[in-house]
């Protein structure tokens, strides 16, 4: 699920033959570009579906592996020792028929977490929307959630009762599994970090 940030950029003069990248159904990339570069979207029948220097904007409504083409119009005969972050020439982009998003301000943990005081007792609830392309039942990662921060480290599972999750939205729990050894209260004020865990 999405969705980490995609600087799929390679640095200097080192390239990858292919770089493969896994999106949901109506995800978007997040490319960075210092230069122009052109992007060319091909399904997997081969058909254009996209070209142009904005590819951030284009949207994978439909499931399945893409194809991208990337050329950047930069001439590096002119440059001594090419420093700039450039991109493959090629990438593959397979998008998943699913689509989980997670509410940020539904986050709740049902006691405050302490210092040196056991966490197997706390869970956190969070609000999800969950889609499917074919409107089928998804099957939620088993994947713990980890938060670290200095002389500190939460681990959370998922509930076993929201393993399986239909379209709509739902109110899931986690777990904690792991003791706290700081006073780490702000942890999961900062959503955006957690939920890079979440998915």
């Amino acid at each position: 699920m999405k969705q980490l940030l995609l600087f799929f950029l390679i640095l200097g003069n080192f390239t990858h033959a292919q770089t493969i990248i896994e999106l949901n159904y109506k995800d978007s990339t997040s490319f960075i570009s210092n230069h122009k570069t052109i992007f060319k979207i091909k399904d997997s029948n081969h058909k254009i579906v996209y070209k142009g220097e904005q590819i951030n904007q284009f949207v994978f409504n439909i499931p399945g592996s893409y194809t991208v083409e990337i050329e950047e119009l930069i001439d590096h005969e002119l440059v001594t020792f090419c420093k700039h972050y450039h991109f493959p020439k090629e990438m593959t982009i397979n998008v998943s028929p699913f689509l989980v998003k997670f509410i940020d301000e539904s986050l709740k943990v049902s006691n405050k977490i302490l210092k040196d005081i056991n966490t197997n007792q706390l869970e956190l609830t969070i609000d999800v929307e969950v889609s499917s392309y074919n409107n089928q039942e998804i099957i939620m990662s088993e994947d713990v959630v980890v938060s670290s921060g200095i002389g500190s480290e939460i681990i959370a599972k998922l509930d076993n009762r929201y393993k399986k999750l239909t379209p709509g939205k739902h109110k899931i729990t986690y777990q904690f599994v792991q003791k706290n050894h700081t006073l780490c209260l702000t942890l999961f004020c900062q959503m955006e970090t957690f939920k890079l865990f979440l998915y």
